[in-house]
């Protein structure tokens, strides 16, 4: 009898627990928040917008669209990037309604919307729709937001609802050079009045002109591409100045030349300042000064070091032959390229034709001009012109105008070899042992002359 009597009581009191959690899950409080399906704030399309209004701690700014875009109604002279515009228009049409905060407040106040910043957008039907942000939730997840006129306030994107918030500066977009690798075509970086690198795409290579002579590829300078592809402005200092010296950019410390196929532009660069540690900068061709961090020019100093550069490289499409010069004996190659398809190309070695392959089904022709085309840069010297009889001799003919270039590896020392090109030094230097690694230049070449039966 009293096990039944305590388990009745138990139920009892099971379901009172209930009852209360039920009438307080109802009776919510209207300043709770209640989920709400994800639908849209409003319901606009981005593409029907003709005009925006902003009003924030920044100022008032003021966007009309034009046939042939944008354009800054206010402030007038307003320097904006079409980016920044395209990112507002996403975010009001995407707005989603994340939470119901608030739906009578007493007090917007609490919400920072008693003097809220504001986002207004006229459509092309004339329809206006104005939507007012207050306050970071206390999480930082989102913006207290509301329509104007309407008492709900809801909590709305963090990301989205930031773009309602930019100021002057913010409308602009910070990279220098909104390309990639590769778009660039030509660069030219200066110290002071001396040229510390200079390279020129050609096809797929590149050329490099300084501070040393020879040949690279796109991983070869993807490093120095890299860095100016990144590189942002840190802060803006002065729009038209008209006192470059105080910059220290009426002599510039650096000058960086940048080529593609769109542009042709100079960055250049002035004082440091030590306070954050960053660098006055602007165009050549602009008077607004900002400032970049120096971390992000990480290779400005002495960018050759980081670049990848071989003694001489040419596409086999543009070599008709090679006179090879090595361990006191000289042959001759003869290159007929197909340069639609290499399998039909044809090699000779002095007049007699290559036909060998190594186990993967590659000519061993080819075999040997990637080895002579990978001899990479180990050293810098400059300002000297090396002496002596060269070791090993490269001699190619180009189907340009019949060009010939001659590549001379001269000893230096029991590890290195100078490289000179076509009587002038390179300043580059490269190891001894490059010429015989296992499957390198010695190797390959030897495996060519065995082949055809010399």
């Amino acid at each position: 009898m009293k096990f039944y009597k305590k388990t009745i009581i138990l139920i009892v009191v099971m379901s009172l627990l209930f009852v209360i959690c039920l009438f307080f899950y109802n009776g919510e409080t209207e300043h709770s928040a209640s989920a709400v399906d994800k639908t849209k704030l409003l319901d606009i399309k981005s593409e029907d917008v003709v005009k925006i209004e902003m009003n924030n701690k920044g100022g008032k700014f003021v966007f009309e669209k034009v046939d042939t875009g944008w354009r800054a109604i206010a402030p007038v002279n307003l320097k904006f990037d079409m980016s920044r515009i395209n990112g507002i228009l996403f975010a009001i049409s995407n707005l989603d309604i994340g939470d119901i905060i608030d739906k009578q407040p007493s007090d917007f106040n609490q919400y920072g919307l008693a003097d809220p910043a504001s986002i207004g957008v006229k459509l092309k039907d004339n329809s206006m729709f104005v939507l007012e942000i207050g306050n970071i939730t206390p999480y930082g997840d989102g913006y207290y937001i509301k329509k104007k006129d309407e008492p709900i306030v809801y909590k709305a994107e963090k990301g989205l609802c930031s773009e309602f918030l930019r100021q002057g500066k913010d409308f602009r977009d910070g990279r220098l050079f909104d390309m990639t690798i590769d778009d660039f075509t030509a660069l030219t970086i200066r110290k002071e009045d001396k040229v510390i690198l200079d390279i020129q795409k050609d096809d797929i290579l590149w050329d490099v002109f300084a501070p040393i002579e020879g040949t690279s590829d796109l991983n070869g300078v993807e490093p120095v591409f890299s860095m100016l592809s990144y590189l942002c402005i840190s802060d803006y200092i002065e729009d038209d100045a008209k006192d470059m010296g105080k910059y220290g950019l009426e002599r510039p410390s650096y000058t960086i030349g940048v080529k593609s196929d769109k542009i042709n532009k100079t960055l250049v660069l002035g004082k440091t300042t030590n306070e954050d540690d960053a660098i006055y900068a602007r165009f050549e061709d602009s008077g607004d000064v900002w400032k970049l961090k120096l971390k992000d020019l990480y290779l400005i100093d002495n960018p050759i070091k980081d670049l990848s550069v071989f003694a001489y490289a040419e596409l086999m499409e543009n070599v008709t032959g090679i006179e090879i010069e090595i361990d006191n004996k000289i042959n001759n190659f003869k290159i007929d390229a197909e340069k639609n398809d290499i399998k039909l190309s044809k090699y000779y070695l002095n007049g007699k034709l290559i036909e060998g392959t190594d186990s993967k089904g590659i000519s061993l022709f080819q075999k040997f001009y990637q080895t002579i085309s990978s001899i990479a840069m180990t050293g810098i010297e400059y300002n000297y012109m090396p002496k002596g009889k060269p070791d090993i001799i490269f001699t190619y003919t180009l189907n340009k105008k019949s060009e010939i270039i001659k590549v001379e590896f001269i000893q230096k020392d029991e590890l290195n070899y100078y490289v000179v090109k076509n009587g002038r030094y390179t300043g580059m230097q490269v190891l001894k042992s490059t010429f015989d690694e296992p499957e390198g230049v010695r190797d390959s070449y030897r495996n060519l002359i065995k082949t055809v039966g010399y």
